[in-house]
């Protein structure tokens, strides 16, 4: 089947002008205006064309239910902004059709009911899904990967051709330096230093291209912020007027880029607090860390955007956790029909490698469509007990 999809801002293919403030002529202010967003008359809607195969299967009368669902979906004119070059003068780029990805992935699913009619019953599910995606062409002359993810005026992301979308751009880094030697061996292939403005202490980057001087041109795919797979198991059981619920989510192999160590762990000056793995930075008499020297002057730019920063975000979560209990008709009488009380609890329990708030991180949508899995230091999702009571006349 084929779908469109139109969902972008409207009217884009009209360019517009704003204001730029009043400059004077011969003592004479003047209102001036300038283009803000070039215009594209040529878009049109994006077409996704996917190819499903299912199926379902019911055993043993239904108590054992199985799903299995494999899927390949193809998109192309993909809507997106492609940046523009400075010399245009135009803050806003354009919308434009432009680039083909394709996602394939499977979803598989299990459910049993079983007890007796009379007094037990219960019911236990579970489900995992895989997508993998990569974007085949980018659809623009000449270019072959645009820069996203935009994290304090600087790119964390990229989008490039025949690699996932959503991955992480960064430097290697490799390490800390331990002594002023190890600086002195970084050497590339003619004999020079790779790093001379390191001291002990500092970050070692990897020299990915060889050139021997570190760049941005030594940046790296360092993983994906789109999970390898995703999973929950949920679980029901009815004893006599008692009732239980409970449902785990998860995710295995995303990535995220924690914006907060940024500015929490390496001394960024006024307007940011400090974390307090900053306690645990590297001195001369404590050197086994991963976190870098303390040092206002960073000749070595270990802030630089790298791996440093990258975590794994795997996550399981106790998303909700019910107890119930129904009264009988010889408490709530023949007026209602059905009274019940119950406890929930959310996000009840976590459990990941994730230094920061939340793992469910999710996209950043204050900034750019465009970003996923960066932490800018969101507000966790609460831990909540709610008490309840639940009544039908």
């Amino acid at each position: 089947g084929q779908l469109g999809n139109d969902k972008i801002p409207n009217y884009q293919f009209y360019s517009t002008v704003s204001s730029v403030g009043s400059p004077t002529l011969n003592g004479v202010a003047f209102a001036s205006v300038a283009q803000n967003r070039m215009a594209n008359s040529t878009i049109k809607w994006e077409v996704t064309t996917q190819t499903d195969i299912g199926i379902d299967l019911g055993f043993m009368n239904n108590k054992l239910l199985i799903t299995a669902d494999y899927y390949d979906k193809k998109t192309t004119d993909i809507l997106v902004r492609v940046p523009l070059v400075s010399s245009y003068g135009v803050g806003e780029a354009p919308f434009r059709n432009a680039g083909t990805v394709r996602n394939k992935g499977f979803e598989f699913g299990a459910a049993y009911r079983g007890g007796n009619k009379k007094k037990l019953g219960y019911e236990i599910s579970a489900n995992i899904a895989h997508v993998k995606n990569k974007l085949e062409t980018l659809g623009v002359t000449g270019a072959k990967e645009i820069f996203t993810s935009d994290y304090k005026n600087t790119q964390v992301g990229r989008i490039a051709e025949g690699e996932p979308i959503g991955h992480f751009y960064v430097l290697n880094a490799l390490g800390i330096f331990q002594t002023q030697q190890e600086i002195d061996n970084y050497k590339d292939k003619n004999g020079n230093m790779i790093q001379p403005l390191a001291v002990p202490g500092d970050l070692k980057f990897e020299d990915v291209n060889g050139d021997g001087v570190i760049s941005a041109n030594d940046r790296v795919n360092a993983g994906s912020s789109f999970p390898t797979f995703t999973y929950s198991l949920n679980g029901s059981v009815n004893y006599g007027r008692f009732d239980f619920n409970m449902m785990w989510t998860g995710s295995q192999g995303n990535k995220i880029f924690n914006g907060l160590d940024l500015g929490g762990i390496l001394m960024q000056g006024a307007g940011y607090n400090n974390k307090t793995e900053i306690l645990n930075r590297w001195t001369p008499s404590h050197t086994n860390t991963d976190i870098p020297r303390v040092s206002m002057k960073d000749l070595n730019r270990n802030n630089t955007y790298s791996t440093l920063y990258i975590e794994d975000g795997s996550y399981l979560r106790l998303k909700y956790l019910t107890f119930g209990y129904s009264f009988g008709e010889n408490i709530i009488g023949k007026n209602i029909s059905k009274l019940r009380v119950f406890a929930t609890f959310q996000n009840l329990l976590t459990f990941t490698k994730y230094s920061g708030f939340d793992p469910e991180i999710g996209a950043d949508v204050d900034y750019s469509s465009n970003i996923y899995g960066v932490d800018r230091g969101a507000y966790p999702q609460a831990r909540t007990y709610i008490l309840g009571v639940n009544f039908n006349f």
